[in-house]
């Protein structure tokens, strides 16, 4: 017989029963290996944490961990304050978790018409003309977790996105907000990043979902809110892009444009380009780099290339760190940039410290070598310092190279402007076959950069959720086990546990394995 529940559960209670389990059954300890047989569980493979859950899910009369998980998540939540409820469900729609909004509100609909903001948050339109009936003046007035005006929770809720079943009705509730009086520049703090974020960044940036944003440009939002179109690239429909560009946003000084470049979205770079876009404009914040640097920085095709260039680019111009297009592409390995510039008339001749590079980047090991051997002390600074070159080569991924830099000597260490070592690149990029080459050199596993002050794995972790590069077409199941891969492999090398800002956006394959090291207590719902 099933196992009751009692009154006011702890899941950590459970999660402690689930590890206490585990490392029971991994001590052969007979009575925990048949309480996982009971349950249908192959003792003689390898044991993980989830097979413990599932059994102790099972002890207490569930069929999976999340369906206990789910269960004591109820009980917790029907003894919380009304006032309580009402914020956790306002934060499932606004940090996309609407499968347990969903599930809130069926079991509880009261609670989706409780106040004005959590109304405009999962798209009760109803219950939102109702609060402006009575009180007018509310279309304007900050509450929730926010702290914003109601427009707000519409336009950077979830249920806001494109393809949400709920998009009618968001759409809806924007319309009727605008039409009584609210702001249509209306905007919340964003304690992390200590910035003001615009209900137009929410329609654009968050949802990609250019109706909401045209209803909000239409009232009068400024598209130029320092956020907005910058993000409008991350999403390939380019359609929130095309709808700022409609209302004249300014594109010179907002770094969108290499933005697009890195997100791959050439879409969104023709439009900037049609818009008269200074195609020589130097932005990029690390090295100032024209567009066809950044493009070559990028890795972007021969065909982006040409069509920067048939578009005025300067094929002369240099950097801020005095280095020129052609430079650039031999120090990346893009040989079909150098293919190109030389085809244009600009190349140059190579010192022998670019020479070594360029050997580097194409990954000849034995030309490298030789470099080194006949033509003076080449190593010192450059094998030592890396200039950043081996961090390049494995944030593009470029195996060979990266291969051919360690066999000379370069140093495992090295960093780039932002003390990010090669390990945080490829971890980020999610180059599961740079990662693990990487990992047979010994290098430093609790190196933090400059910039986000991070581990190599956290910057895996981070990367698998947010990491804009470009898939092919069998992603997402690539890029899923890709980051997994790198989670094991950094995790078995011994990487410091990730602090938990970071491990709570995780999810999959990667959260099980974290889950499967005790570096988080619980599992995916």
């Amino acid at each position: 017989m099933a196992q009751a529940l009692p009154p006011r559960p702890s899941l950590e209670h459970l999660k402690n029963q689930a590890k206490q389990l585990l490392r029971a059954a991994l001590s052969s300890d007979s009575l925990a290996l048949q309480r996982l047989q009971a349950v249908g569980i192959d003792t003689s493979r390898r044991l993980r944490l989830a097979d413990a859950q599932y059994a102790i899910a099972n002890e207490y009369g569930y069929v999976r961990w999340s369906d206990l998980k789910q269960a004591v998540d109820d009980i917790i939540f029907s003894q919380q304050a009304q006032h309580e409820q009402i914020e956790a469900l306002i934060q499932h729609a606004l940090n996309d978790r609407l499968v347990r909004a969903d599930r809130l509100q069926q079991r509880y609909p009261e609670l989706g018409q409780a106040n004005i903001f959590v109304a405009a948050a999962v798209g009760n339109r109803d219950a939102v003309e109702q609060f402006i009936r009575q009180r007018p003046q509310a279309v304007n007035e900050p509450g929730g977790p926010l702290n914003g005006p109601p427009l707000v929770y519409a336009c950077a809720s979830h249920y806001a996105k494109s393809d949400s079943s709920r998009e009618q009705e968001m759409r809806a509730i924007v319309g009727y907000l605008l039409a009584h009086g609210a702001d249509p520049n209306s905007s919340w703090h964003n304690a992390q990043y200590n910035c003001q974020l615009s209900a137009l960044y929410g329609a654009c940036g968050i949802n990609d979902n250019a109706s909401i944003a045209e209803l909000l440009l239409k009232a009068g939002a400024t598209p130029n809110d320092n956020e907005s179109l910058y993000h409008s690239v991350e999403h390939h429909s380019a359609a929130c892009t095309e709808l700022l560009l409609r209302y004249d946003a300014k594109i010179s000084g907002t770094n969108a444009v290499h933005h697009a470049l890195a997100c791959d979205n050439i879409r969104a770079l023709s439009l900037f380009l049609d818009h008269g876009v200074d195609i020589n404009e130097r932005i990029h914040a690390q090295q100032s780099m024209t567009l066809l640097q950044w493009a070559i920085e990028c890795g972007q095709s021969r065909e982006v290339l040409e069509m920067l260039i048939a578009r005025g680019a300067d094929l002369r111009a240099t950097s801020r760190d005095g280095v020129s297009a052609f430079r650039r592409a031999i120090h990346h390995g893009h040989r079909a940039a150098v293919e190109l510039l030389t085809e244009h008339g600009v190349a140059e001749s190579l010192s022998q410290h670019e020479e070594l590079i360029a050997a580097c980047m194409a990954g000849e090991t034995p030309r490298a070598k030789q470099i080194l051997d006949s033509k003076l002390p080449l190593g010192g600074d450059l094998l030592t310092s890396g200039h950043g070159l081996l961090t390049a080569a494995a944030w593009r991924g470029q195996l060979a190279a990266v291969r051919t830099m360690l066999e000379i000597g370069f140093d495992i260490a090295s960093t780039d402007q932002r003390r990010a070592t090669a390990l945080h690149a490829a971890a980020w990029q999610g180059h599961a076959d740079v990662v693990e080459l990487l990992l047979e050199h010994d290098p430093p596993l609790d190196g933090h950069d400059s910039e986000f002050d991070c581990t190599p794995l956290e910057w895996a972790l981070h990367g698998s959720k947010h990491c804009h590069r470009t898939w092919p077409a069998n992603a997402p199941r690539d890029r899923d086990s890709s980051y997994v891969a790198i989670t094991r492999a950094l995790v078995r090398a011994g990487s410091p546990p990730p602090i938990a800002r970071i491990t709570e956006m995780t999810e999959g394959g990667v959260r099980e394995v974290l889950a499967d090291a005790e570096l988080v207590s619980e599992l995916d719902d």
